[in-house]
This record gives C-alpha cells, structure tokens and sequence, in this order.
C-alpha cells in the first residue's frame, strides 16, 4: 500500500501585535535558511541583530502603512509576508508606491502551491494600501525566486544595493501593476 503524501490546508492572515516575538523569530530563521551559504557568519549574525527582534517587529505590527501576513500550516506559521507603502529606491528612474518587503516561506513547502496564494494576498495588501503598482528587491544571486516574480508579472527596472552585514549585494528591482484582482 503506497502512502500518499498529506499537507495541511494553508491559512494567510495577519499577524498580530501580540506575536511580534513570534514574527521575529520566524523571518530570522528562515532568512538565515535561506541565505546561510552564501554569507559569512558575522555578517549575518549582524544583519539578523539588526532586522528581526521582538521590539522591531512590535514597531512594524503598529505601523499602519505596514501590512505583515503569517503563512500557517495546521495552526504554525511556516511562511511570512510584508507590504508596506513605500516608493521605490531614488536609484531607480520608475516609481511604483508600495512594497513587497517580505516573501518568505519554509523550505519544506517551496513547490507545493503555496506562493501563488501568497503572492495574491500580498498584492491584496497593497491595494489595501493605496497602491497602484507594487514593487520589491530580489537578489539577483536567487534565479528561483527572479522566475517566480517575473511569472506572476513584475519586470525588472532597476537595480540596487543591499547590505547583509558587512556584504554589500546587488539586488534587482522589479514592478508590477496592481489594478487587476485575481479572478476567484
């Protein structure tokens, strides 16, 4: 008898002031997941310091141009998502006026059909926000998330610099409209 594998139902919802512990742990670890190989310990034990805390994530959960989304899987978080109004780097000629700061899910559920509904929550959050078209920066070292992006419809229209630590990177920026809703 062949065992067929079994994932939980997804749920999206936000996140709330109460979890900020919660949030920060979880973008940590999956930020170091998945980036530890290519960066050197000390600087991303100096990014992590810098981006995820209990007090940081508090400070963006009561920030109302900031909509954070968890990702669960039977009732535990497995994945987040972060938009926040915020206009494009001055570095970049064309201007879109909401971000996806945040798009990470666990490793163990990359293939199985759950990006796609969160790539449609986080652009319901931007226009939530007011925006018409919503951008984010993608390290240009991660060609699987670069295909996704440019599947669900952004374009690349700039570049610009990220630092992790003391590792400065180019990350690529990429737009997309956000006049049309999904169809149900």
């Amino acid at each position: 008898m062949s065992q067929a594998s079994f994932k939980p139902a997804i749920t999206i919802r936000r996140v709330e002031s109460r979890e900020a512990g919660r949030l920060a742990a979880l973008g940590a670890r999956l930020f170091e997941e998945t980036y530890r190989e290519f960066t050197d310990p000390s600087d991303m034990a100096s990014h992590l310091a810098g981006m995820y805390g209990e007090e940081i994530q508090r400070v963006e959960l009561a920030d109302r141009d900031v909509i954070t989304l968890f990702v669960e899987a039977a009732g535990d978080p497995i994945g987040y998502i972060q938009v926040r109004r915020r206009s494009t780097p001055e570095s970049v000629e064309h201007q879109a006026d909401v971000e996806l700061r945040w798009f990470y899910l666990d490793t163990a559920y990359h293939g199985g059909g759950v990006a796609g509904p969160m790539m449609d929550a986080a652009e319901a959050a931007g226009r939530e926000l007011g925006g018409g078209e919503m951008w984010l920066s993608v390290w240009t070292r991660n060609p699987r998330a670069i295909a996704f992006y440019v599947k669900r419809g952004f374009e690349e229209v700039g570049k610009s610099e990220f630092d992790v630590g003391e590792d400065r990177q180019t990350d690529l920026i990429m737009v997309t409209s956000l006049a049309n809703e999904p169809e149900p």
